[in-house]
């Protein structure tokens, strides 16, 4: 993971001995981050904790001479604020909600890579 931005990228491979297998490889993200929910007098209410996930990156891969080449794949695009905003959940519409700062993080990401025909995956790679 860049820590800077947050996005997690799953470098290219080769993987061999595979047959004339196609597989299918995908990387799941889920962030996660604070809103909190002030009322008219100023008041912070309790903390609303807000997931959301970013977009599944897939690709199909076909097998050549028994290899195959997995693409790079990447997450993103990190949620924004207004991704938070929607989710969260204050008493009511009166209430304003705000993103405690720096509090947007990566909370798991799956990598997997399946082949046709097959329901679970080959390889698995789960985190942080």
């Amino acid at each position: 993971m860049d820590s800077s931005t947050k996005l997690v990228t799953c470098t290219s491979y080769q993987l061999n001995g595979v047959g004339n297998s196609n597989a299918t490889g995908a990387l799941d993200t889920t962030y996660s981050a604070t809103v909190n929910c002030t009322n008219h007098g100023g008041m912070l209410v309790p903390v609303k904790s807000s997931v959301q996930t970013a977009p599944t990156s897939t690709g199909s891969l076909s097998s050549k001479n028994g290899s195959l080449i997995v693409p790079s794949l990447n997450s993103g695009p990190v949620p924004t604020a207004a991704d938070f905003f929607a989710a969260a959940k204050c008493p009511n519409g009166n209430w304003t909600k705000s993103l405690q700062s720096g509090s947007i993080t990566l909370s798991s990401f799956t990598y997997t890579l399946t082949f046709a025909g097959f329901t679970g995956p080959f390889i698995a790679i789960t985190g942080p």
